[in-house]
């Protein structure tokens, strides 16, 4: 077999693979989203993510986060008093955001935020989960964890 046949055979295996979003996971560029419609916890919905092959979503810009507000107009409607997990927490260290990754990888929250006026305030020393508020657009809000609500995942 040609060299040339067996680098583009790998070539565009490797970017039909690319290209795959989890069963019933919207593309939007080179990631995939998935509002989930079940009531769980901030860890719940974490491992329930992964078994999708994914994890909650992580908003790093305005175009991402324009990607999750169509998500849920499209699911929604216009406005709804839903609210999302996504995959920031403080559990780590009180007042440090990261972005809680897989397998401990997590990173700081830096640069873009969506955060509510006034949040996150940790109301009663027990928020340590970021939510989206879905009311009027994608809103910021630090949550109780234990609490059980929708979430989005977001796959490679």
């Amino acid at each position: 077999m040609n060299i040339g046949v067996v680098i583009l055979s790998i070539s565009l295996s490797v970017n039909l693979v690319a290209c795959l979003c989890p069963e019933a996971f919207e593309r939007h560029g080179t990631k995939c989203y998935q509002a989930i419609g079940l009531l769980a916890s901030w860890a719940e919905a974490k491992r329930l993510c992964n078994i999708l092959g994914a994890d909650l979503a992580v908003i790093e810009s305005a175009s991402e986060e324009a990607i999750v507000e169509g998500i849920l107009k499209r699911k929604h409607g216009s406005v709804s008093p839903e609210n999302y997990w996504m995959d920031g927490s403080d559990l780590l260290v009180e007042g440090e955001w990261r972005w809680m990754g897989e397998n401990g990888n997590s990173r700081p929250i830096t640069g873009y935020t969506a955060w509510s006026p006034g949040q996150p305030d940790n109301a009663g020393a027990n928020e340590h989960c970021l939510e989206i508020r879905y009311s009027f657009g994608v809103h910021w809000n630090d949550y109780q964890c234990d609490h059980k609500q929708n979430f989005i995942c977001q796959a490679p």
